[in-house]
């Protein structure tokens, strides 16, 4: 019919994106390297209510930005803007990275750092990336959570 042609696809995300190209090339195409969450992008943006609060997600040890996205998800259903970013130095692209370059110079690990430069991002609203949401967020009304090293993370926050 034509609603359903025109209803939005669930987002779904390659895992392989997250790897070293030489540790991707490893995992063929099939069901394993995907990951399909009951969320979608580019919906418009709710403007009868707001501001909305800002949750910052900070993945753990071998993270990356979408390995917890059932959490954020829920989050955005009960009216958060959540953030996730992938951390230099402990992602699952570095770690990964390890492997074949076990002598490289390591990307420096700095999550309460990398934490602060995201809200600093949405307090300013001054990336042209955000300029959406500039009068939609209060980004003085935020939530940090992490997981796993993200959590710990945390408590240097304050």
């Amino acid at each position: 019919s034509l609603a359903s042609a025109a209803a939005p696809k669930p987002c779904s995300w390659d895992l392989r994106t997250q790897m070293p190209p030489q540790q991707a090339k490893k995992i063929p195409d099939g069901l394993l390297n995907m990951t399909w969450e009951n969320c979608f992008v580019d919906l418009p943006l709710d403007t009868a209510y707001g501001p909305y609060p800002l949750a910052i997600f900070v993945h753990g040890t071998a993270g990356f930005f979408f390995q917890s996205a059932h959490l954020c998800i829920h989050l955005a259903s009960r009216g958060f803007v959540v953030v996730a970013a992938n951390y230099p130095g402990i992602s699952a692209y570095d770690l990964m990275n390890d492997i074949d370059h076990p002598f490289r110079k390591k990307p420096h690990a700095d999550m309460p750092g990398d934490t602060r430069l995201v809200q600093a991002l949405f307090e300013s609203m001054e990336d042209p990336r955000l300029q959406f949401l500039r009068s939609h967020v209060d980004p003085l009304n935020n939530a940090v959570l992490g997981h796993s090293a993200g959590g710990l993370a945390l408590e240097k926050l304050t």
